[in-house]
């Protein structure tokens, strides 16, 4: 009797591959599936059905979405900034310090988040630019 299992998705699943492996691949393919975050299984069955795509380790997931969380609560400061200066009808020169300052914090914050996100993207860059024949 095959043992039936939901995906995160809902999806069934009720069908078993079976690959044999080395003691020393099997031991590559779980560090893999470890710097990725991911079960074996799930590890294997994501580099299957995304030929060869690039899968970003959990760490490199959690930064991404660390990162979003914070370009979003930046702009929100942006937006904030902007609504205060419309609703006071100042123009930069009037501008008061404390929202110069304000403004300085969050252009540096989103700096810093996009040299986050540069880091976090590079296995992507590099598998495209292998996918694309580009050298890289």
């Amino acid at each position: 009797m095959v043992n039936v299992r939901k995906s995160a998705d809902g999806q069934v699943r009720d069908q078993v591959i079976q690959v044999r492996v080395s003691a020393a691949e099997k031991a590559v393919v779980a560090g893999h599936a470890a710097a990725a975050g991911l079960a074996i299984s799930e590890y294997v069955l994501s580099r299957a059905l995304t030929a060869g795509e690039p899968v970003l380790t959990g760490e490199q997931r959690q930064l991404l979405q660390r990162c979003e969380r914070q370009l979003q609560a930046a702009g929100n400061n942006l937006n904030q900034l902007t609504r205060d200066m419309n609703s006071a009808a100042l123009g930069v020169g009037a501008m008061e310090p404390v929202t110069r300052e304000r403004i300085a914090s969050v252009v540096a914050e989103v700096a810093v988040m996009v040299d986050e996100m540069t880091t976090a993207r590079l296995p992507v860059r590099q598998w495209l630019a292998r996918r694309d024949g580009a050298v890289g």
